[in-house]
Order: structure tokens, then sequence, then C-alpha cells
């Protein structure tokens, strides 16, 4: 129960408002796929456009429409650092707060909170696996409307966490091309080998866990496209590598703590290193030229050759690259202990359950 006023979310935000676009000038572009479920996206690419489509300016909030992007949390607040326009998927909506009395930033928090997201779902419509939500669902759903100075406290707390996560991806992808630069050149000085994957691994499948079925807790949860949630049960008690089987083919990611792969991936075991294997499997394109192909086979994956120095030399390079990766391992750990605290406090802030004054900053969340 909100501890502040509600509103229908059409009396503080604009859905959907109209831009007019110009044929055939160039903006940047943003695909359902380049957001992530924290709500960062991939810097937008640069795209020739016609006409149509979603338009967007800097600020405007980018909800998924369709399942199950919406279920995976593609919510996202667009920062155009140049460009007046922005131009993406049309299975966007786009959501502007109406700024005389209602902060934006705020609304955005608002939208991931699980009342109008899960208003959406339910509106859901069409073919199995690609429905649609209904927009006046989210029009009509009530939303809560604290006054003006505490939307923009509650924004910039949460903001906080954002930031901070942000500055340790940054980090975190200093130190992956460092590493990845540290591995090219032990492979450029070493006599290498041809054998197949399996040799070397076995990919085991991961397991369907739905958004509405995960119990709110530390445990991250995998998908093709890296973390899409947090659970309170693991699958796999230990760090591993995760492969992407359905959805980002291909894609690898590497979790330094216990984790849950659901059903779109397999899950890596090997008696070698992680900190080698991951830069392997990384040089290897999974991709076969047939379009018709749903899914990354898992008898392919395994007969793909790879060359590979002899395993002595392997462990040595994993003993080189260790460094590097451990502490890449430990500012994932913050960043996955900033979004639990951030997940944890943002229905409880935008509601009112808790004083904006009794909110822990992230420096005091992630002390040690």
């Amino acid at each position: 129960m909100s501890e502040y006023p509600v509103i229908p979310f059409h009396e503080i935000a604009i859905s959907n408002p109209r831009l007019k676009l110009q044929k055939d000038e160039v903006y940047p572009y943003i695909s359902m796929g380049a957001v992530d479920p924290s709500g960062r996206f991939a810097f937008p690419d640069e795209k020739r456009v016609a006409g149509g489509g979603t338009k967007f300016v800097d600020g405007d909030i980018l909800f998924a429409r369709i399942t199950p992007c919406l279920e995976n949390g593609k919510i996202a607040q667009a920062k155009l650092s140049e460009a007046d326009v922005g131009f993406g998927s049309t299975e966007f909506f786009v959501f502007r707060a109406k700024v005389e009395s209602y902060d934006q930033t705020f609304l955005y928090y608002v939208c991931r909170s699980d009342g109008v997201r899960k208003s959406a779902e339910k509106s859901m419509v069409g073919a199995s696996g690609r429905q649609r939500a209904d927009i006046t669902a989210v029009n009509d759903f009530e939303v809560p409307n604290p006054p003006l100075p505490i939307q923009k406290r509650i924004a910039g707390i949460l903001s906080a966490y954002d930031d901070l996560i942000a500055v340790n991806e940054r980090r975190i992808a200093i130190l992956e091309e460092t590493a990845r630069r540290v591995f090219e050149e032990w492979f450029a000085r070493s006599d290498l080998e041809s054998a197949p994957l399996g040799k070397l691994i076995s990919l085991k499948y991961g397991k369907a866990l739905k958004a509405a079925d995960r119990v709110l807790g530390s445990i991250p949860v995998y998908g093709s496209s890296g973390v899409v949630g947090c659970h309170n049960e693991a699958l796999v008690n230990s760090e591993g590598l995760i492969l992407g089987r359905k959805g980002n083919v291909g894609a690898l990611h590497w979790c330094r703590v216990p984790f849950f792969p659901i059903d779109t991936v397999f899950y890596v075991e090997s008696d070698l290193p992680n900190a080698v294997l991951f830069h392997i499997i990384n040089r290897i394109s999974f991709l076969t030229g047939d379009t018709a192909v749903p899914g990354l086979n898992r008898e392919y994956a395994l007969s793909v050759e790879v060359e590979l120095p002899e395993e002595r030399t392997l462990r040595e390079i994993a003993a080189a690259l260790e460094p590097f990766h451990e502490l890449s391992g430990k500012f994932r750990e913050k960043n996955t202990n900033l979004q639990t605290t951030r997940d944890l406090l943002l229905p409880r802030l935008v509601s009112g359950e808790i004083n904006v004054s009794e909110a822990p900053l992230p420096e005091t969340a992630t002390a040690e």
C-alpha cells in the first residue's frame, strides 16, 4: 500500500509523444538488443532512417512493450550527449514526464517498479512468445505522486547506485581489455595445436526460471544477454562461464560467484582455469550462417576446432591473467551488491514505504 497519494499514469506522463522526423537524416539508433536488464544501453548506432518508428529525446523512457523483453527488464532512460533526437525500435513505448509536476528520472524508476511493469505484462495480447502490451493499461494504472522535491531526492538516491554501477562497468571493461591483450600476446609466441572444443569443456543446460518465479536475493540470474535478474538460490554453486544458446547465440559471460543460468544458455564445466577458457571460447564464432537455426546446438559447439597451446602453457597464461580477472571479479561482485540493494530500495522508496532520509547511499551500502 503506497504511503503517497496516487494518480493515473496518463496525468503525469505523455505516452508515445510524436516527434517530426526528417526524411533520410542520420539519428542515434537504439535496438531492443542494446538495452540490458539494468536499464543501461550501448551507445546508440548511427542509422539513416526515412521516417516512422519510435522517436525520443534526452531523458525519455524507453519501455519494452513485447514479451519476453519486458519481463527481462528492458526499460531504459535515454541519454543523448549531442543529438537532439534519437530513433529506435518500434517495440518500445516512449514515456515523457509532464515536467511541471513530475520528475523525469523519478518517472523512470516508477516505470522500473513492479506496478507499472506488471500492469503492462497483464495486458499482453497476441501470439504466444511475441505478445505486445496495451498502452491503455499503462495509462490507466495509478502511480505514486509524492511532492516534486521528494521525487527528485528519490531519483537522486537511486541514480547514485546506477552511476556507481556504470563506473564499475567501465573499470571492468578496461581490465578485461588488458587481459585480452595479454592473452593474445601469449598466443602469438606459443606453439599451437588444433583440437575440438569438447576436448576442453562440457556444456550443461541451464534451467527455466521465469521472472515471476524468482525470489529476490543475491544470486545473479543469467540469460544469453547477461544478468537478467536475481534469485535466492543458485543452480551452479561456484563461479563459471555462461554461453548464449538462444537469443544472443555464442555470447560469453563469466560470473565470479554462484549463479543461476536459465534455459537460454549453457554453462561450462572444465578442469582448466576459467581465466584462460574465457579467452579461448571468446575467440570462437559459433554462427553457422544458417538463419533457420534458432539457437546454438550443443554437439556442434563442442565440435568446433580451436587452436591452443599445450596444457602447461595454458596454465601459465591463466596465472598471468588471474590478477586482472580477480580485480574485475571484485568489481562485478560490488555491482551485484549495488544492484541488489538498489532493487530492494526502489519499490520502497517509490511507494513511500521508507523515508528518503532512511535510505543508504551506495558508498554506505557497499562498505566492507
